[in-house]
This record gives structure tokens, C-alpha cells and sequence, in this order.
């Protein structure tokens, strides 16, 4: 059986009727919750400006809707995902939408060619996104995720918040306010427009934040629609009044909600300013890979389930692709909804399935219906989404993170929201890297130190010798190195070998023995210390002797290190066993030079020499003959004991 034949087998399986109620009931229950929150980024995205546009904004996320949930529901390793046109990359699409209609405006562009540039620009967006995830998927990096610093993530989230709250501000009173002019947001006429959305969302944070049941958010969005029409009701305000005041989203045309761009309105879009905001779809496109994985990791420890997150950038790939095509801005798995059916019980793609088909039927036949729905709570679900990052990392983050972790999640959203989005992430890496450079910085890279007093070879040698070499064991300096050699840590190296030339208190090291066997690399700045040191070696008469040289280290010393053949200033060998093998020799050398010997024919007069004055012992001796080993040719400076 191919691997297309089991996965048909699977998704058969997946639709059994047993399946169907518990997920249709969780289904319909994300339905309510997500068709508010997609509504609600089409009306953030299309509010000002470009608010006669709204219902048409509402059908293209609609679609996406449908496309991405019902795609991802059919090829997604796990059965009960909920994948949807996201809001964390909706927060950066808001700012691109501003920044193309305001070029445009500025250069007396139509409305029309505004409308189609910024579809397009979602259009391109998505399918890019897609295409991305795709190639991922099929070149199996999905590990990618885990090279994202933490903080960066978050900083990212929190700014995102900041800026879904000032676009829920925005569609409450419909401008933006510089910082100059916040007061004016407490007069009494400015202030009735925003203060309920706010408080609305500010208690759905607390319901949510003390309750965790997933009947919560949908009866508090149906709750609020049923206090706003009472409240309607009590004031003796008309429907026509209310929408007269902007309280509802008004009017919608009749027909289906999603109609794609015509071939007219393709000769109105203006390709300079798309290219303009390349740095910004470029980092939708990031931002939505990196949630993609984080999600889906994430959801497979809350479903205690492997999932397999080639196949999701797949599958995710493959829908945004068709999504993008109809005008969808990107979207993917959402952890918090497919944790739903895993709450409820029904992990099936039937729960896809329901949220695809009544999302479609809303396309089809709710336009009507839509017009009803009230600004303040749609408002208010976007202020609370964006709420939810900045208490999440801005005050739970005071609890969990380290202080300087904070302080870039802090320093990340001002950026983002002061200077731009692009340019906050950034620094965020850039930071990053250099906390990560002086953390890494003070692991020492000499994982042992040691000596040929406390390290020997394998060879056997007579017990005179092996009492000799211990005793100037310290002629022997070796280090045992890990990890990666850098300017941060070859440094540290170096001066650890000058402090151990200087002490006073110890012999003076004829021999440095590196070991690299644990050594992942060394950089540029490795190779010039280690010249450093050759330099100091050839100075002070000693050897630095290589051990455990891997072929890539090898051949990056080779240039300069090793420049010269191996003789008096270094020495190479394959293991450390063999490096301190050749020191003992160099050793021995050196005793014999001043009068030690190991041959059979002197250990008497050793004897004679070095113990008491003892004739009885010495009569214990019997004199034999034999061949004389050869002794290495090899010379070192040595100081007489």
C-alpha cells in the first residue's frame, strides 16, 4: 500500500459518523468565535479610507476561511487542526494597507486603484507565503522554528498586540491619534466611541484570564450583541440611527459576500508601491513560518500526539496558496481553537470540515445578517486579541522571563511601533545575538586541565622513568577543549596559557598539548589566536602539540598554523594517547641528556648515585647483558632537577 492509498485510508476513517457530533458541536462553537474574529480583521483592514470596501474585505476573509481550514483539515497530519487566516500577521498587513493608501492618495489615485492594490497586496502576500512553506516542507525544515531566540518571538507578539489595539481604536473613532493629541481620546464625545469596546474587551481578558471554558468567548460575543441591541432599545435609537452613527458595520450589497478582483481592476493596480512594501510582506511571511511551527510544536504537546510539522508546512502551504489566489490574507493552524476539540473530545477532521462548510454558507447567504453585527464588539474582540499578547508579555513576562529577556520584549515593541516593524524585529535579532555571543563568551572552551602528572599514556615504561615523569609532570600542559573556538572564547584561551607561563609557583610547561576531539569549529579569530600562540611558543622554546584534529579544523590551520613542517614549534598527531606519547619521549631525552638512563647497564650506577650509600643493597644486584634498545633521536631543552 503507497503512502497516498494509506492516507485516503485515514481520512475514511477520520469521517466516520461515531466521530460526527462531538466534533460538528465543537465545530459550530469555532465557527461563532472565528467567523467574529475574521469580520473583525476585515473591518480593521478596510476601515477609513476604504470603509465602502468593507463587505468585499469581509468575503475575501471569508474565503480564506474556507479555503485554509478545509485544505489543511484534508491533508494535515492531525485530524482536529483548525487552520484560519491569522491575526498575528494581520497586525503588519494593517500598517502596509495605511502606508499603500496613503501613497496613493497622496499621488490622487482612485479608490478603485487603492482597493486593488491592497487585494493584491494580500493576494501576493499569501501566495508567497504558501509558496515558502511549500518549499520548506518539501526540503524538511521544519526544525527551523528552534532557531528563533524566545525573546524575539515575544517581543514580536507584544508589538503585534500594541498595534491590533491601535487598529480596534481605530475603528472605534475612525482616526489615528499622534501621541501629541491623546488627551483629546477622554473628551466626553471621543471617549462614549471607544470606552465600550475597551471594556468589553477588558472583560473578556479577565473571564478568559480566570476561566478557562470554551463556551466563554462565544456567549460573551453573543451576550454583548444582546446588551448592545437592549441598550439600542432603551434609548429608542433606530437601526438606521445606529448605522447612521457607525455603530454597525450598515448596508451590505445583495449576493455572495466574495467577489474576486476583475480583469479591469487588474489594469489599476500600481506595482511600484507593492514593491515598496516588499520588507514588509517579507516579514508576514517570516512571522507567519515561525507561528506556523510554534503553533503546531505546541499542539502537539497539549494532543500528546507526534505531528509532523514537514507536513504541515505542506499542508499550510498548499492552502494559502489557494487562499491567496482568492484574496485571503496568510493563515495556519491556530493552537487555541484546534486545542478545543481536544478538549471536547473529538479530535476528527470532521471539526475542519463543519468550520469550512458553514463558513461558506455565510459567504453565500449572510450578507444580510452581517450588517447587524455592532462595531464596538467586533472592535472589541480585536482590542482583546491584541490585549492578550501584551499581558502575556508585558506582565506575565515580568514573572517569567529574565530581566534582560524583558527588557528586549519591551525594547522590540517600542521599535515596532516607533520606528517600524521590520526594524523592531531586527534589532530584537541583533540583540540577540550579542547577549547570546557574551553569554556564550563566559563558557570556559577548556572543558579539563591537566598534566603528565596526571595524565599518562598507554606506554609501559620502567617504574624509574614513570616516578621521573610525574615529577616534572607539569613540562606537560594539556587542555582538553569543547565546543565552538571564537573571538569570544579564543581569547580566553590564550590568556589562560600566558597566566600559566607567568606562575611563579609552578615548572615552567615545555610542552602545550590542545586536545580537540570535543571542538564543534573555530572561526577566523580562533586561527589568528592560535598563531598568537605558535608565536608565544617558538619565544619561550616550547611545543604546542594538535590532538584529535578533525579534517575541516586541520585544514583551516593549515594556511597559517601550520604554515611551516611540524618540527620544533608544533607537532600533530591523531589522539591524545599518541600527543603525550611523543612528550614522554621528549622527556626522556631530556633526563638522558643530563645523566638518567633507563638502560639495564646503568641502573646501578643510578642506584649508587641517587639512593643511601647501602652496600648491602647493592650486593642484592646481579649483572646481566643484553641488546640495547634504540633510543629516539629526538632533542628538547630540559632543566636540570
Amino acid at each position: 500500500m503507497n503512502a497516498n492509498t494509506s492516507r485516503i485510508t485515514q481520512i475514511k476513517q477520520a469521517f466516520q459518523p461515531k466521530h460526527a457530533l462531538p466534533a460538528i458541536t465543537a465545530g459550530i462553537v469555532i465557527v461563532i468565535i472565528n467567523a467574529f474574529i475574521e469580520i473583525s480583521l476585515a473591518v480593521m483592514f478596510f476601515s477609513g479610507e476604504l470603509s465602502a470596501f468593507i463587505p468585499r474585505g469581509i468575503g475575501f476573509a471569508l474565503f480564506g476561511a474556507v479555503a485554509i481550514s478545509f485544505v489543511t483539515m484534508l491533508t494535515s497530519s492531525f485530524p482536529g487542526v483548525v487552520a484560519i487566516p491569522q491575526d498575528t500577521p494581520a497586525a503588519i498587513l494593517v500598517l502596509t494597507i495605511s502606508a499603500i493608501t496613503a501613497q496613493m492618495i497622496a499621488a490622487a489615485a482612485s479608490m478603485e486603484s487603492i482597493f486593488s492594490t491592497v487585494v493584491m497586496t494580500m493576494m501576493l502576500t499569501t501566495f508567497l507565503t504558501g509558496l515558502l512553506f511549500l518549499l520548506l516542507g518539501r526540503f524538511k525544515l521544519g526544525g527551523l522554528v528552534r532557531y528563533l531566540p524566545y525573546p524575539v518571538f515575544g517581543g514580536f507578539l507584544a508589538g503585534t498586540g500594541w498595534l491590533l489595539v491601535q487598529g480596534g481604536l481605530g475603528m472605534l473613532i475612525d482616526v489615528s491619534l499622534p501621541l501629541a493629541q491623546l488627551p483629546t481620546l477622554f473628551q466626553p464625545a471621543t471617549l462614549l466611541m471607544w470606552a465600550p469596546g475597551f471594556l468589553f474587551a477588558g472583560l473578556l481578558i479577565i473571564m478568559m484570564r480566570r476561566h478557562s471554558h470554551f463556551l466563554i468567548l462565544p456567549g460573551a460575543l453573543l451576550a454583548a450583541i444582546g446588551l448592545f441591541y437592549l441598550i439600542l432599545w432603551l434609548t429608542q435609537t433606530s437601526i438606521t440611527a445606529a448605522a447612521a452613527q457607525g455603530l454597525l458595520l450598515g448596508d451590505f450589497p445583495s449576493g455572495q459576500l466574495w467577489q474576486p478582483l476583475s480583469l479591469s481592476a487588474l489594469g489599476q493596480i500600481d506595482w511600484r508601491v507593492i514593491l515598496g512594501q516588499a520588507g514588509n510582506i517579507g516579514t508576514m511571511m517570516l512571522i507567519s513560518l515561525i507561528s506556523l511551527l510554534l503553533n503546531a510544536s505546541s499542539l502537539e504537546v497539549i494532543a500528546q500526539e507526534e505531528i509532523d510539522l514537514n507536513r504541515e508546512l505542506k499542508a499550510s502551504g498548499l492552502a494559502n496558496c489557494i487562499a491567496g489566489l482568492g484574496g485571503s490574507t496568510p493563515g495556519y493552524h491556530t493552537l487555541s481553537l484546534s486545542a478545543l476539540g481536544v478538549r471536547l473530545g473529538a479530535n476528527s477532521r470532521w471539526i475542519g470540515l463543519t468550520v469550512a462548510v458553514i463558513q461558506g454558507v455565510i459567504i453565500l447567504f449572510g450578507a444580510s445578517l452581517l450588517s447587524y453585527l455592532p462595531t464596538p464588539v467586533l472592535s472589541g474582540l480585536i482590542i482583546f486579541i491584541g490585549l492578550g499578547f501584551l499581558v502575556e508579555w508585558l506582565y506575565d513576562g515580568w514573572k517569567k522571563l529574565t530581566k534582560i529577556d524583558y527588557v528586549m520584549v519591551c525594547l522590540i515593541m517600542i521599535v515596532m511601533n516607533v520606528v517600524g516593524v521590520l526594524q523592531g524585529v531586527g534589532l530584537g535579532l541583533l540583540v540577540a545575538v550579542v547577549l547570546f555571543v557574551i553569554d556564550y563568551s563566559r563558557i570556559s572552551v577548556v572543558k579539563h586541565t591537566l598534566s603528565r602528572a596526571t595524565y599518562r599514556s598507554a606506554v609501559i615504561r620502567p617504574r624509574l622513568f614513570q616516578q621521573l615523569l610525574k615529577q616534572k609532570g607539569e613540562w606537560v600542559y594539556i587542555l582538553k577543549l569543547q565546543g565552538f573556538i571564537f573571538f569570544g572564547t579564543a581569547n580566553k584561551l590564550f590568556e589562560q596559557i600566558r597566566d600559566r607561563l607567568d606562575a611563579p609557583e609552578q615548572l615552567k610547561p615545555h610542552f602545550i598539548v590542545l586536545d580537540m576531539q570535543h571542538v564543534l569549529g573555530l572561526d577566523a579569530s580562533a586561527e589568528l589566536t592560535l598563531v598568537k600562540l605558535k608565536q608565544l611558543a617558538q619565544a619561550q622554546e616550547m611545543t604546542l602539540v594538535f590532538t584529535h584534529l578533525g579534517a575541516t579544523i586541520r585544514r583551516r590551520l593549515e594556511k597559517n598554523v601550520f604554515a611551516e613542517a611540524a618540527g620544533g614549534s608544533w607537532r600533530a598527531f591523531d589522539d591524545l594517547d599518541h600527543g603525550v606519547e611523543w612528550c614522554e619521549e621528549q622527556m626522556l631525552q631530556a633526563f638522558a641528556e643530563v645523566g638518567f638512563s633507563a638502560h639495564p647497564q646503568s641502573i646501578k650506577k643510578q642506584f649508587e648515585a641517587f639512593l643511601p650509600k647501602s652496600p648491602r643493597l647493592i650486593s642484592l644486584f646481579e649483572r646481566l647483558e643484553q641488546e640495547e634498545d634504540a633510543a629516539p633521536a629526538v632533542s628538547v631543552n630540559a632543566e636540570p632537577s
